[in-house]
């Protein structure tokens, strides 16, 4: 798919809905007699549209957060099953221990009165009494004896303290559960941030714009030159690429723009590794944009209209920007607007009078 100007149906069916991609189903279906792109007025992005444009950043926030909160609560479960298990065991093993205890005492008091051979009646009745005890013990600590080994090697699987051969110290299996759940609520919260981050900064690009989708334009053409970019070298792209048009909110004509795609076409590519970072560049790139129509006399390029990223060059564009050839023939007749904050090999900006 890619974006269009907002349409929608006139017709009764679908009415509540727009679009805003070309060849979405739904919106192709509508016969051109029926179809308009007047005001949207209260309607809402058709869903198949929303998959793309801005509206897939939306989605795709939205189904790492749902995902992430069934893995957290998986997780969680799975912790709380584990900490009860050990919980038990602990038990188990302290009552036990505690049978051992007083096991130990009467076997040590009993072994002291039959080493005595001058007992009393007294002492007689005592002892005979403590070997029924003696055996009531030994019994119970029998009878627990299996449980006994198997919570005392749970208690190690569980809370850890065993060496390997290497002589690394196992962690343990509740350390480990509560480390990845940790590492889930994390990257929750990463989800969370980048769409909290994303809808401020979409909303404050496009607040009182007449055409929300030209904001969205020109921060897709900053992602496609200063995306990996920190946040101001993104703002110098805002205003030169402003300066490049006159200040008309368009696409890139010609050469304008080597390989300029649509942001979120990038953003499904199987090779990007981290889909927040990138929404969070996406952000970054709406808010250069926002400063450059908010205050477009606050130019820190001071009217460049033209920029080259020399070490993202290929060597044959290399080739070109240094001889001032091909795509670069324009580098002739343009003047260097020295930018301190800005190393030379990130990004040079010229200006032209043309």
């Amino acid at each position: 798919m890619a974006r269009t100007t907002a349409y929608f149906t006139t017709t009764d069916e679908d009415r509540d809905v727009y679009h805003n991609q070309d060849d979405c189903p739904t919106g192709s279906k509508i016969l051109a007699k029926n179809r308009s792109s007047g005001d949207i007025g209260s309607r809402s992005l058709c869903a198949q549209c929303a998959k793309h444009g801005y509206g897939h950043y939306d989605n795709w926030l939205s189904e790492q957060e749902a995902q992430g909160e069934a893995a957290c609560k998986k997780e969680a479960e799975a912790l709380q099953k584990l900490t009860a298990k050990r919980d038990a065991a602990r038990a188990r093993e302290d009552a036990y221990g505690h049978l051992e205890t007083q096991f130990d005492e009467i076997a040590n008091e009993r072994k002291a009165l039959e080493s005595n051979k001058n007992r009393t009646a007294e002492e007689n009745e005592k002892l005979a009494s403590l070997k029924v005890q003696y055996n009531d013990l030994y019994q119970k600590l029998q009878s627990m004896a299996a449980q006994h080994k198997t919570d005392s090697d749970d208690l190690v699987r569980l809370e850890g303290g065993k060496t390997d051969e290497s002589g690394k110290l196992d962690e343990g299996q509740i350390k480990r559960r509560k480390a990845a759940l940790e590492k889930l609520e994390s990257n929750k919260a990463r989800y969370g941030e980048a769409a909290a981050r994303l809808a401020a900064a979409h909303a404050a690009a496009v607040a009182g714009r007449s055409d929300p989708e030209k904001v969205e334009l020109i921060a897709d053409v900053v992602m496609n030159e200063a995306r990996g970019e920190d946040p101001y070298i993104k703002k110098c792209l805002a205003y030169a690429y402003l300066n490049l048009t006159k200040g008309d909110l368009r696409p890139p004509r010609g050469a304008e723009i080597s390989d300029f795609t649509r942001s979120e076409k990038r953003f499904d590519d199987p090779k990007e590794s981290d889909q927040v970072k990138y929404i969070r560049s996406v952000a970054e790139s709406l808010e250069a944009v926002r400063a450059r129509l908010d205050e477009p006399k606050s130019d820190p390029t001071h009217g460049a209209n033209h920029w080259a990223s020399p070490k993202n060059l290929s060597k044959k564009r290399r080739a070109e920007y240094e001889s001032k050839t091909g795509e670069y023939e324009w580098l002739n007749r343009a003047v260097k607007i020295p930018m301190k904050d800005i190393p030379e090999e990130t990004f040079t900006f010229w200006k032209t009078d043309d």
